[in-house]
């Protein structure tokens, strides 16, 4: 007896729909769906997949695949920020944080750093100055020099002090997972998460002239970009926020399309979509089919069950570690 050897099995968006339309009886054995069939199909599957992102359907392993990193490079002005794809605040997917090796004047345009390994050219590029601002503008690299344009640095930048460079925008995060504040020794800071309440209840008059580090955080996710609330105006610029959050899952767009999910959940998709399309279609749904989604979906949901510590504490007591589950 010998086994394939390969773990790689897929399916596309019009697999999943000719699954769901065959069990419904909308077509037949070795037909395929027609343009009108195929489009109100995928429309409902998208709108399956929307629903089910994030927590929604109570997946206690928060979608693992689903978790994204992303890095904010703070603001003096700021102590609330935008998180997405067309936020005018410094939300990157790829942020890379290195060091000057020389002063540089007022008027640089070669600034020579520690390392340009993972730099492109074109890339955002923020120069830490000697007065504690960040002068952003554009690079590229060569060796291990990056060369600004011109009119170059609006003032003095010192040895050692940071640079900071990104491609692209991160995505709106669904639900922020845990954040930290990164200081100059890479040493990660655990952020407080607050709640709407708490942060209605800091100050709404906070003054820039006394910030501080950034400890606290509230996050709301809104159409377009998400906004980020900081319990201060930040004072260090050496120093960034970093976050672990849910993505939002990808869209259905075309027929070859796979999903945005992981294998066990391709047949939660499909018997999903025979449920909810039985009305599209006016096709009846049988107690048969339901049992099939929810069995589906209570296997998929539970497949990456998060790992965590329990802690027994009695009153009085002293902490208890338990084991682990």
């Amino acid at each position: 007896m010998t086994t394939s050897g390969t773990v790689s099995f897929s399916v596309t968006r019009d697999d999943i729909i000719l699954k769901a339309l065959t069990d419904l009886g909308v077509v037949a054995e070795g037909e395929t769906p027609n343009a009108y069939q195929t489009s109100k199909a995928a429309t409902n599957l998208n709108m399956l997949v929307k629903a089910w992102q994030g927590q929604a359907d109570g997946s206690p392993g928060l979608k693992v695949w689903s978790r994204k990193r992303g890095s904010l490079v703070l603001d003096p002005t700021k102590s609330v920020y935008s998180l997405g794809p067309t936020s005018t605040d410094r939300w990157a997917s790829n942020l890379t944080r290195t060091t000057i090796t020389a002063n540089c004047a007022a008027g640089a345009t070669a600034i020579p750093i520690t390392s340009t390994v993972g730099l492109t050219n074109g890339d955002q590029f923020g120069v830490l100055l000697q007065n504690g601002q960040i002068y952003w503008t554009t690079a590229t690299f060569s060796g291990s020099t990056a060369t600004i344009p011109s009119p170059g640095l609006p003032s003095p930048a010192i040895a050692n002090g940071f640079v900071y460079d990104y491609t692209s925008l991160q995505i709106q995060p669904l639900e922020i997972v845990t954040g930290s504040l990164v200081d100059s020794s890479n040493t990660k800071i655990p952020l407080q998460r607050l709640t709407v309440q708490t942060l209605e209840g800091l100050p709404t008059n906070m003054d820039p002239n006394t910030a501080s580090d950034p400890l606290a955080y509230y996050y709301e996710r809104q159409l377009g970009n998400g906004m980020l609330y900081l319990n201060t105006y930040p004072a260090d610029l050496s120093k960034y926020l970093h976050f672990v959050f849910l993505s939002p899952i990808q869209d259905f767009n075309e027929a070859t399309d796979t999903p945005d999910y992981p294998q066990n959940w391709y047949l939660a998709l499909a018997s999903g979509l025979t449920v909810i399309s039985g009305p599209t279609f006016q096709r009846p749904v049988t107690q048969d089919m339901k049992d099939i989604a929810a069995m589906a979906l209570t296997i998929a949901k539970n497949q990456d069950p998060e790992t965590s510590q329990l802690f027994f504490q009695p009153e009085g007591d002293p902490p208890f570690f338990g084991s682990e589950e």
